[in-house]
């Protein structure tokens, strides 16, 4: 949604919507983030909630991926906080979990979208960019 935050290429003039990607799995991590990179994001990565909670104190992005199973908590519980605290970002949550409620429930807390793992690259991308109202 929020594209303010966005880093500029001004040679180009197009806007490169920054992603804090918070998952635990570093295949996850290593994939989303090299592929997010190449059409056209700028990806920042935390494998804890901890460390995604530092990275959004210290920067602005206009959408996050979210795993719901991490070491240090339930992605699921923080987006409640994330929507209050961020309304303009994209909050995006990924689970391997089988659980069949959890879609009904992010979206219930306030998640734009719920993609279940494994997670297509395409799907991915056509996610963040319908989130976000824009083609990259």
């Amino acid at each position: 949604m929020a594209t303010t935050t966005s880093t500029e290429n001004k040679a180009l003039g197009h806007k490169h919507p920054n992603v804090l990607l918070v998952d635990d799995e570093p295949g996850i991590q290593f994939g989303f983030s090299r592929y997010l990179s190449k059409t056209g994001f700028v990806v920042r990565e935390a494998t804890t909630l901890t460390e995604a909670m530092e990275a959004l104190s210290n920067g602005s992005f206009d959408a996050i991926i979210l795993d719901i199973n991490l070491p240090d908590g339930s992605g699921l519980d923080w987006i409640a906080s994330l929507r209050r605290n961020h309304p303009d970002m994209t909050i995006l949550v990924i689970t391997g979990s089988g659980e069949g409620g959890l879609a009904i429930e992010s979206i219930l807390r306030g998640a734009d979208e719920f993609l279940r793992k494994p997670v297509s690259m395409e799907d991915l991308t056509v996610s963040l960019q319908r989130s976000l109202h824009q083609e990259i």
